[in-house]
């Protein structure tokens, strides 16, 4: 990594994180380190020794780059170096009212003077005084109520981007950025906060910085922004589904606009939007979605009305600051489609067999006859016939 390839970086100031990606320029673990070294003593204009300074030494050809910082008496060392021909940059912390510089007093490398080093030497006297900056206060509040806007990041950025600045609105929407050269500057509000916001610039265009003057008074109102939200459901059941990444791109970009994890409730809700079409992704992945962090439950990735891809999902339009709900989704598989029972087929009814009568029999003196319809045996009655005995008349 070069500080002369990359302006924006060297403006930025240092931090740990910063310093840690240098070292990947570094020579390999187990290569031989140099032996020379570069020290001096860093002040500031008008006021003493400064500590904190990052001081830094890149070889010419880009292939080294060692980094110390200044001590309580403003001085450094940078030790380890292998013969070469070494630039030399001053930054001061972020916060601190000096503008950064190159070894010679200079904000353009092809200015600065090179310093040559010899296997050993230990060149000292690279000293620096750094040249007091300018700064830019103001206050931001929200449009719609006139309240304080806090934590809305604010930086100031000259028209030829070789200085730039950044702040932060404290709970009054206050900023102050300091350490700037002189120049014009473009605003930018970026609300980082709680509050329904949107990303602006200066809405009075530049802002004219003189060398060293404190430019106050530069306060922005920022507008409300547009809503998405809408409930994420387990396709199968309807249960709300909660742990689940949703994210919002542009419509014509499928570069990460903003993610957020579903609630327990499985209900979300993007807010802060600028006016324009946006498209949302639920349970994304680094592979669909650049910059989204690898998801961590198991349902397959949709786009908002089942689209399986970013290209045929359905913008969405926003207008601030309305709000479009019901950007739903159902994930997992569908619910299964109900199992018809199977086919009664039916049973033939039983049929109890009947034991058909024996025959009628009737005993010695009864008959067969019916009676009341049915066949019963009738005792036999004879006739007698009385015989009348007549006498004969004399």
């Amino acid at each position: 990594m070069s500080f002369r390839r990359n302006r924006t970086f060297v403006v930025a100031w240092l931090t740990p994180l910063l310093v840690a990606l240098l070292a990947l320029a570094l020579p390999a673990s187990g290569e031989a380190a140099g032996t020379g070294s570069i020290s001096g003593t860093v002040t500031g204009e008008g006021a003493g020794a400064l500590s904190g300074i990052e001081v830094c030494a890149e070889s010419f050809d880009e292939t080294i780059l060692e980094c110390a910082k200044t001590g309580g008496a403003g001085t450094y060392t940078i030790s380890g170096l292998e013969e070469a021909e070494y630039l030399v940059i001053f930054l001061p912390p972020e916060g601190t009212n000096y503008l950064w510089q190159w070894y010679g007093g200079v904000q353009n490398w092809e200015e600065s003077t090179l310093i040559d080093l010899e296997e050993g030497v230990a060149k000292s006297g690279i000293n620096a005084v750094l040249e007091k900056g300018a700064t830019i206060s103001g206050v931001v509040t929200a449009a719609a109520t006139g309240l304080p806007a806090r934590e809305v990041y604010v930086c100031a950025v000259s028209t030829d981007e070789s200085s730039f600045g950044c702040d932060e609105t404290n709970f009054s929407g206050s900023y102050t950025i300091v350490g700037l050269a002189g120049g014009q500057y473009q605003l930018y509000f970026y609300p980082e906060g709680t509050q329904d916001l949107v990303y602006q610039t200066y809405s009075l265009g530049l802002v004219a910085v003189a060398p060293h003057a404190e430019v106050k008074g530069v306060n922005q109102a920022l507008q409300a922004g547009g809503k998405i939200q809408g409930v994420v459901r387990l396709a199968a059941t309807g249960a709300p589904l909660g742990g689940v990444r949703v994210c919002i791109t542009r419509a014509d970009s499928v570069e990460q606009f903003a993610c957020l994890t579903s609630p327990a409730s499985g209900a979300y809700l993007f807010y802060g939007l600028p006016g324009g079409s946006y498209k949302v992704a639920f349970s994304a992945t680094a592979s669909e979605i650049p910059d989204e962090a690898t998801k961590v439950d198991a349902y397959p990735t949709i786009w908002w009305q089942g689209a399986s891809s970013f290209a045929t999902a359905t913008p969405i339009a926003i207008t601030p600051p309305g709000i479009v709900s019901g950007i739903d989704a159902a994930l997992g598989p569908p619910p299964a489609a109900p199992v018809a029972p199977p086919a009664v087929v039916p049973t033939p009814p039983v049929k109890k067999k009947v034991k058909p009568k024996p025959p009628l029999r009737c005993r010695k003196g009864f008959v067969k006859r019916k009676v009341h319809r049915k066949v019963k045996c009738v005792r036999i009655h004879k006739i007698v016939r009385h015989k009348h005995r007549h006498k004969k008349s004399a």
